[in-house]
């Protein structure tokens, strides 16, 4: 016996069996090879028979799952709107040259960075869409400002290969808080006839929102309208200083009434839709 046509394969001159002599990948060169030719000859006259075997080549699971350009996922931004409740936050694309695979890839988180940040995503076991499904808040998830964090996703064939990556997502600040007087009541005292521009006091606010932005910005301070408060004291827009803006006379009970006279403050921040928080000055 003898073989020809492909090179693969070879035959045992006197058995007849036929063998792989080197090694095939499916992926190469895929469920089909050449042909091989069998000739047989008794060895006697010249006269001999020829067959052709087709030989057809079964997959088998030799390549591990693949996350589809990996370096550049890892680079990329990603980002989440803070107290949103449900959102997609982005489908990661994987490959397996396997075809036994095609269809049977699985996705899991592995894990989250802080850890508790697990049950507020939700990763679809076969497209790998990734959502969000519990709104986060930047300024208090699990008691503690969040910023950013890391999820490590997972991806599994049907041999039990895996391949990982690791993404971080930052939290896009809302403005949803509004400002914090440092006291909800001032109370001051002062002498009567204090001349006009008397410093009476400093109100202060603070803005629990991401520094250095708008929503944590107290843009202004005022004096609540409603009263004759605004012609008796003024406050410094920026600053918040509070001072005499007409004499005050103890014996005017309009002026300085039983107890002291109390007005409204306001403070406000700088948000697209500002936020704003109340406060209360005495004045004695």
């Amino acid at each position: 016996f003898s073989a020809s046509g492909n090179v693969h394969f070879d035959i045992n001159p006197q058995s007849g069996n036929l063998f792989l002599v080197t090694p095939i990948d499916f992926e190469l060169n895929g469920p089909s090879t050449d042909p091989v030719i069998i000739s047989a000859s008794d060895g006697v006259n010249s006269a001999q028979t020829t067959v052709v075997v087709t030989i057809t080549i079964k997959d088998v699971n030799d390549n591990s799952p693949q996350f589809v350009d990996k370096n550049i996922v890892v680079s990329q931004y990603y980002s989440v709107s803070e107290e949103m409740t449900v959102m997609e936050l982005g489908t990661f694309l994987t490959f397996d040259a396997d075809t036994v695979d095609q269809g049977k890839l699985k996705y899991s988180i592995l894990s989250t960075q802080p850890s508790y940040l697990s049950g507020y995503l939700s990763l679809n076991e076969y497209t790998g869409l990734l959502s969000l499904i519990h709104a986060i808040d930047r300024e208090d998830t699990n008691g503690a400002v969040l910023d950013e964090f890391d999820i490590t996703m997972q991806i599994e064939d049907t041999a039990g290969a895996t391949d990982s990556i690791t993404i971080t997502m930052h939290v896009v600040d809302v403005n949803d808080n509004a400002p914090l007087f440092s006291m909800q009541e001032y109370t001051v005292s002062i002498l009567e006839n204090s001349a006009v521009g008397t410093l009476l006091t400093t109100v202060s606010a603070m803005d629990n929102d991401k520094p250095n932005t708008p929503f944590s910005t107290i843009t202004s301070y005022a004096i609540v309208p409603g009263t004759d408060a605004q012609m008796r004291y003024a406050i410094d827009s920026e600053t918040g200083a509070i001072s005499l803006k007409a004499p005050v006379n103890a014996e005017n009970v309009a002026q300085a009434p039983n107890g002291g006279y109390t007005f409204t403050i306001r403070a406000t921040d700088g948000g697209f839709l500002p936020l704003v928080q109340f406060g209360f000055a005495v004045v004695r």
